[in-house]
């Protein structure tokens, strides 16, 4: 496309001379920054003409009652394109309908006949209540439930113990997994097996069940059809399982979400696992974090919940009581203590400074001495080439599963896709760089150790967009495409037949999410890219490392990132309470 047509403005001219067209391009361009809709007080603030209510809703184009089919609609003094106001309306309707739906007391007799097993898993540690057995419980009595929290809070060992407690009860529960990219989708299902091992009430015929759990995209799930915006499932056609597990959750846009949760038949039950703190979708919306701002207060609970919860544990009291609850109270579990971080240090504390809008120059050089957190604000050759020398040890692992497990290890992460310290531009410096250690041989198209990613979906080959694998000579000395399956065993394929791939040393941290890597080269531009740096943004790149984080920035840009959050318009949190 041509970038110099403004595409908002070919929109906006289908409504010529109507009083509509500045709130259609408004709409348009609102979306394409990720907005569900405009917010007409806010617009009128930035605008020398205010537009009223009642000069808008003369014209044709637009209405306030929900049920009309117009271009647009108004609620709530938001407009919206009409496409847009039914997503958020789906999504409303379709929690309410679970909520409705939940049969709690015959859930709870269940659960009373397993608390000896309960509290065998969830042992008493201190005098303070157990979040990840509330998790629990209360996700086996809803049928809409959020598990949120950051890295390393337990929301994986939330949902094995869940799910252990599950197949304790019915052996046949049908149990899906998925989540937004096919590496979150098999990483959550990898953690989960490893889990289950660490539960050590739990029998062996109860463990062999989590094998037989489907993980898969979220688009894989409904059943993706080529060339349509629709599934396969839907509410006329739901989906056939009794509990779906979604991970990732906060990466969802409003579309996906829509066409997901109304997939799920009343009486089932979706549980969402995320971390409401990291980067919103790329697509419209903010769905998951707009659900859990329902909640004024964290993890406090409706009376007869704290009941319900004294059953399994004595340590809830007073201040766990709601002092207002809506029709999300009970349903929102956030688990707050970090078992990967200490708050106090580290990854941790760097955090948990992001998060609160206090990260500056004077706590940045406090930094100097740690372990897990280096900065460099000069941005040198050599610094960048120690952490590039990280990539070797994969070159020179002969085990090709090994070395698909090492080269995720490392990863150099980037807001930017072009230009000066973007993945394009360390992508071949990294390349280079192995090249002149003579690690690497880049000669053609596909060469030996090269590690690509998938950037397109690829049905016909079972690889989806975020999959990494890569390309090595068998012992013919053939080149070959190696992937990791979800059963961890190899998936070999001839190279010939990829075509939407690129080189992977680096990757966006948009593209990031849902990964985590042992060491992150965390990489930010010299030059101010605008609303690009958000405090979103710059938590999602520092919680993908593990266990070392180099950080490459000037100190002006993190502290202006810190304290630049994101905001992306919609009307659920507002609609829903």
């Amino acid at each position: 496309m041509n970038p110099s047509i403004d595409i908002h403005q070919v929109f906006a001219d289908y409504f010529k001379n109507d009083i509509i067209e500045p709130i259609a391009y408004e709409c348009s361009k609102k979306l394409s920054e990720g907005n569900i809709c405009i917010d007409l007080e806010e617009y009128n603030s930035s605008k020398e003409k205010t537009i009223l209510v009642k000069d808008l809703l003369k014209s044709k184009w637009i209405s306030d009652k929900e049920d009309e089919t117009k271009a647009f609609i108004f609620k709530n003094n938001k407009v919206y394109m009409h496409r847009y106001f039914s997503y958020e309306s789906e999504i409303i309707k379709s929690i309410k309908q679970l909520i409705k739906t939940e049969n709690i007391k015959a859930r709870f007799q269940k659960l009373s006949k397993e608390k000896e097993f309960i509290q065998s898993i969830f042992p008493k540690k201190d005098s303070s209540p157990n979040w990840q057995l509330v998790a629990t419980i209360l996700a086996y009595i809803h049928n809409f439930s959020i598990i949120a929290g950051g890295p390393g809070t337990g929301k994986t060992t939330s949902i094995t113990k869940f799910l252990s407690l599950v197949y304790r009860i019915n052996p046949k529960t049908k149990i899906a997994l998925a989540a937004p990219t096919g590496k979150a989708a098999a990483r959550i299902k990898e953690s989960i097996l490893t889990a289950k091992s660490d539960i050590t009430a739990l029998d062996e015929q109860t463990k062999s069940l989590f094998n037989t759990i489907n993980s898969s995209t979220i688009h894989r799930l409904l059943g993706y059809q080529r060339g349509s915006h629709y599934f396969r499932h839907n509410a006329q056609n739901p989906l056939d399982f009794d509990i779906v597990i979604i991970d990732e959750a906060s990466m969802i846009g409003v579309s996906l979400m829509a066409k997901l949760i109304s997939s799920i038949p009343s009486g089932k039950q979706i549980i969402f696992l995320g971390d409401k703190d990291q980067l919103t979708s790329v697509e419209a919306g903010s769905v998951f974090g707009d659900i859990c701002k329902t909640q004024k207060e964290i993890n406090c609970f409706s009376s007869p919940q704290i009941e319900l919860l004294h059953h399994f544990s004595d340590l809830f009291s007073e201040k766990h009581i709601a002092k207002e609850t809506n029709i999300l109270s009970d349903h929102i579990i956030e688990l707050q203590k970090s078992y990967r971080f200490d708050d106090n240090k580290g990854i941790g504390q760097i955090s948990q400074l992001v998060l609160k809008g206090k990260l500056n120059k004077t706590n940045i050089l406090n930094f100097k001495q740690d372990e897990q957190v280096k900065f460099f604000s000069d941005y040198l050759d050599a610094d960048f080439e120690s952490f590039f020398e990280l990539y070797h040890k994969y070159i020179l692992e002969k085990d090709t599963l090994k070395a698909l497990k090492l080269f995720s290890d490392t990863r150099l992460l980037t807001p930017i896709h072009q230009g000066e310290y973007s993945v394009d531009y360390f992508n071949q410096k990294i390349e280079t760089y192995l090249q002149k250690k003579k690690y690497l041989f880049p000669k053609n198209k596909f060469y030996h150790n090269q590690p690509i990613i998938i950037t397109q979906n690829n049905y016909h080959l079972q690889l989806f967009n975020g999959d990494i694998g890569l390309i090595r000579k068998d012992t013919n000395g053939v080149l070959k495409a190696y992937f990791e399956s979800e059963d961890g065993t190899l998936k070999i394929l001839s190279p010939q037949y990829i075509d939407q791939y690129k080189t992977v040393f680096a990757m966006t941290i948009h593209k990031s999410q849902g990964s985590e890597f042992s060491q992150v080269a965390l990489v930010l531009p010299q030059k101010n890219k605008g609303s690009l740096l958000s405090k979103e943004l710059l938590y999602t790149g520092l919680t993908r490392a593990k266990k070392d984080l180099w950080i490459f920035s000037h100190f002006s840009t993190l502290e202006k990132m810190s304290s630049t959050a994101v905001q992306k318009a919609s009307g659920i949190t507002e609609r829903l309470i």
